[in-house]
């Protein structure tokens, strides 16, 4: 027989709504083992219970007395509940157009019924939190973030009873009444025994629960879900056995995890959130990923070309567990441009000393997954991985050596599999020598394609024993290695060592045993800080800095030219509670203001004039510079480093750089965009090797010829050829340091 869809059923009026007994109706479903009922599970708003409960009990006896039910499938009212399977969605309509689907079965749909009715819970919670906040209560919490763990039953009813406590703890009767509908439909979202269409149906009612509370609470801004919208996908419960189909228009494509990231990006450019069917398919996706579902990672943003960058040249570095960047981050466009995605562990429990738990920590892969399911391509991705971990009793490394390259590169690995942009090592504790050999032996093991960044990030606040220099006397007149402590040297030898180590990436991080930290920029100065990210830009490094950024310090890094500034956790990102450590949750309102921060100090004279100097000093390590723009360089990174505005402004209106200022960003196309540069004329990587006249006539037809259809990756494959190769390593010659890229990998013995 053909499935009962009531989608053609006329809307009711307000006037049906306000008589409609439906809020003391419960309708069960218990026999219709052998009915197939179609239609999207969504809001229960067009309901033919909402125009007459007669009307829709008669559909459904109907159906079963022709489905050879022996009993019809409603029972008396006995809770103002309403717990039924079939709802009238507002799903938009496919039409003709070709639809793809996938079937999951009721073990399969349990799992992440239960996850998401707990998300709906930690929704409400945030909310709450927030609006308590604002009015002036400061936060307490004496729990870490939740973190992901597989559990039994009832561990699932203790967490969610503990949560529901938390959300409506005043004794006020409406809030009673709350609680009482929230333990209910836990009970049915949990228990094995509930048929799958009545779990969908609890799941429906906790997510308008959820949604009224935040609203009562006077959260609606705070809200990360939408109580009434259409959505692309459309849920469906069949039978025989039971089984919920998700639907979808075949313009997003087969595979399903790609439609959800379609869906979340065609969501933040409405400037709108998940509806009750979004919100369960993505939860379908999350159980997909944990299962071992693949992301489709060919999109990938990566961090982009030093001066070059889309949207603009310093990138602010949101960072979050991965939960935040989920209901908060991801939900609106704006927010990822010029954004950098970051997932990371921030959380310094009981504000411990840095020895003994990291400031950062690697964060969950499937959080990571999760927040690679929500942004796509809008946005580039990065990793947190941290400090090299311990396994002989000693804390030898030459004893750890193996492990450790093993370990964190396949974290690494993964998170690159993933679509990371970037993966960021802790060099923490390691001697300059051992630094080399672990980035050497990383950049050897990890699976990555060549836009995929590792990055070393150096703790300026931690000593640096120099092996790689010569001894010096100490004041005892024994001989010994350096040791650097001043951060500005620490982090001028961190640039040499990422160089000498194949690193792609230098991170200058601030973080010490005070919690929060002091600002970066404040450690160092502004000016040293505009000479580190030069001295790194001209050796062909990417580079970061993190600890302490609160808005009056955005402007500053700005100002240094940093290709990515770390913000996130205590400072301007979350709640904490100061006497613990725990977090709270994400404030994702903060960023248009963060925003206006940066794009309003990039606007200015300095961020136009330290922009076009991130060009130069890139141009200069490609070699695609003249010799008059290069004499200008150095007077302008001592311009940009004294604040002198007129002069600053004098080499934006110089015609000798006005071609430099003209150029497009590389955007996802970084070897096309070295390549244009190069085809400009008397370059250094030409004027610098004489002698190689016939070789540089070879280099430019080559490159004129790939030009002519440009394809990114075929330039990435030609880029390590003769004779662009050979003038690069000619043209490293000259300069005092810069990342080697012609490397082979190969087997030695490993470090001792």
């Amino acid at each position: 027989m053909a499935p009962i869809n009531l989608a053609s059923l006329p809307a009711p009026s307000m006037e049906a709504r306000r008589k409609s007994p439906l809020p003391s109706l419960d309708v069960v479903m218990h026999s219709l083992t052998e009915l197939d009922r179609a239609g999207p599970l969504t809001s229960t708003k067009g309901s033919a219970f909402l125009v007459s409960p007669v009307v829709g009990a008669t559909l459904l006896t109907s159906a079963a007395k022709l489905a050879k039910n022996a009993e019809p499938p409603l029972t008396s009212p006995t809770s103002p509940l309403v717990c039924h399977p079939i709802a009238i969605g507002t799903s938009a309509p496919m039409a003709t157009e070709k639809a793809f689907d996938k079937v999951l079965f009721e073990g399969q749909v349990r799992p992440v019924a239960v996850a998401a009715f707990e998300d709906l819970l930690f929704l409400a919670r945030i909310a709450k939190w927030k609006v308590a906040y604002h009015e002036g209560q400061p936060f307490n919490r004496s729990e870490q973030l939740p973190y992901f763990g597989r559990v039994d039953e009832s561990l699932v009813r203790e967490g969610l009873e503990k949560t529901i406590s938390e959300i409506w703890s005043s004794d006020d009767p409406r809030s009673a009444a709350e609680s009482d509908k929230a333990r209910t439909l836990a009970d049915l979202i949990v228990s094995p025994t509930t048929p799958l269409g009545e779990v969908l149906g609890a799941l429906q009612k906790a997510f308008e629960l959820c949604t009224a509370t935040i609203e009562r609470f006077g959260g609606a801004t705070f809200n990360a879900i939408h109580p009434d919208q259409r959505s692309v996908f459309e849920l469906t419960v069949k039978h025989r056995p039971d089984r919920l189909v998700i639907q979808w228009p075949g313009s997003l494509g087969p595979d399903f995890l790609t439609a959800l990231t379609t869906n979340a990006e065609t969501l933040r450019e409405a400037d709108t959130d998940p509806c009750f069917v979004d919100f369960v398919a993505y939860h379908i996706g999350y159980e997909l990923l944990r299962a071992g579902a693949k992301l489709d990672t060919k999109d990938a943003r990566w961090l982009g070309t030093p001066g070059f960058r889309k949207d603009t040249q310093t990138f602010v570095s949101l960072t979050d567990p991965g939960e935040g960047h989920i209901f908060g981050t991801t939900r609106r466009a704006r927010w990822l441009k010029g954004a950098i995605c970051h997932v990371e562990h921030l959380e310094r429990p009981g504000n411990l000393p840095r020895e003994e738990i990291e400031s950062y920590r690697i964060p969950s892969i499937f959080e990571f997954a999760r927040v690679r399911l929500h942004t796509g391509k809008s946005a580039p991705n990065t990793y947190f991985v941290g400090r090299r971990v311990k396994d002989s009793t000693s804390g030898t490394f030459a004893h750890d050596f193996i492990k450790v390259v093993n370990l964190t590169s396949a974290a690494c690995s993964a998170a690159f599999q993933l679509g990371a942009a970037e993966a960021k090592v802790a060099m923490d504790g390691l001697k300059a020598s051992e630094q080399v050999a672990y980035m050497r032996a990383m950049s050897g093991h990890v699976l990555r394609n060549y836009k995929q960044v590792l990055s070393a990030a150096y703790n300026l606040n931690a000593p640096l024993i120099d092996d790689l220099s010569p001894p010096i006397l100490n004041s005892d007149g024994e001989s010994v290695y350096p040791l650097i402590t001043d951060n500005f040297e620490i982090a001028k030898r961190g640039i040499e060592l990422a160089s000498l180590g194949g690193f792609d990436k230098v991170t200058f991080d601030g973080a010490s045993d005070s919690y929060p930290s002091k600002c970066v920029i404040l450690q160092i100065s502004v000016a040293k800080a505009l000479e580190l990210v030069h001295l790194a830009h001209q050796a062909g490094l990417i580079t970061y800095m993190s600890a302490g950024f609160k808005f009056v310090h955005i402007a500053d890094a700005v100002y240094t030219g940093v290709d990515g500034i770390g913000i996130g956790g205590a400072q301007i990102l979350r709640y904490m509670d100061a006497n613990t450590g725990h977090h709270g949750p994400y404030t994702e309102e903060f960023i248009d203001r963060i925003d206006h921060e940066r794009d309003q100090a990039a606007n200015s004279i300095r961020g136009r004039g330290v922009n076009l100097l991130c060009r130069l000093d890139r141009m200069f390590y490609e070699g695609s510079i003249t010799a008059d723009e290069e004499a200008l360089r150095t007077p302008l990174f001592e311009a940009l480093r004294d604040v002198d505005e007129p002069a600053i402004e004098g080499f934006l209106n110089n015609p000798v750089l006005a071609d430099i200022l003209a150029m497009e960003d590389d955007g996802e196309s970084p070897m096309l965009g070295n390549a244009r540069r190069l085809l400009r004329g008397e370059v250094l990587l030409k004027t610098r090797q004489p002698e190689m006249e016939a070789q540089w006539a070879k280099l430019v037809r080559d490159l004129t010829a790939l030009l002519k259809n440009p394809d990114e990756e075929v330039l990435a494959g030609y880029y390590r050829s003769q004779p662009w190769t050979a003038f690069r390593e000619a043209y490293a010659k000259t300069m005092r340091t810069t990342r080697g890229d012609r490397l082979y990998t190969v087997k030695s013995a490993p470090h001792v």
